[in-house]
């Protein structure tokens, strides 16, 4: 539509042409606090909801593959193609020069193994001595979608002990 002056909109043409335009703002589509807004497709945003969790406790493993302990942690978002993932935790190997590793493996609308190409890793240190690290990676060609992010740890020998477990994953 284009304005004419003089020539006054009928409620119809500005409901149409400005009014629902003005939905389309990142105000228009807030349906909560602390949410982020993305560009989904051309000329269009969607509504993103970051989440996180966290475990303090303790968990082992012996596996050489990665292997999800107890309940993760796991947090379930809807995401565009591309997410970035924050996971970090405490752990220890029980053999002197062993590796303990995490990773984070993906469900849902997209499924993807954890893999070493991603993972945290603590290699080198001496037998029982507790390190906390973290990392920050960005995951894409995701299908859009409900995906679901769960940290999975492994060692290269012994017995591995990761806590404080935690995990943040912002969809884009």
């Amino acid at each position: 539509m284009t304005a004419v002056i003089g020539q006054p909109w009928t409620a119809a043409q500005f409901n149409q042409h400005v009014r629902d335009n003005l939905l389309e703002t990142m105000p228009g589509k807030a349906t909560a606090a602390n949410r982020l807004y993305v560009t989904s497709t051309t000329k269009a945003i969607a509504e993103r909801a970051p989440d996180s969790a966290f475990l303090a406790t303790a968990a082992t493993t012996t596996s050489t593959s990665y292997v999800t302990l107890g309940t993760g942690p796991a947090v379930t978002v809807t995401t565009g193609s591309t997410a970035v993932v924050w996971f970090g935790c405490q752990l220890k190997n029980s053999l002197t020069n062993a590796q303990a590793m995490a990773a984070v493996a993906i469900s849902g609308a997209t499924t993807r193994d954890a893999a070493d190409a991603d993972r945290l890793l603590m290699s080198g240190v001496t037998a029982d001595k507790d390190n906390r690290f973290g990392v920050c990676r960005r995951f894409t060609g995701l299908s859009p979608g409900s995906q679901t992010f769960t940290m999975q740890y492994r060692v290269s020998a012994g017995t591995g002990t990761f806590s404080r477990r935690e995990i943040v994953v912002l969809p884009l």
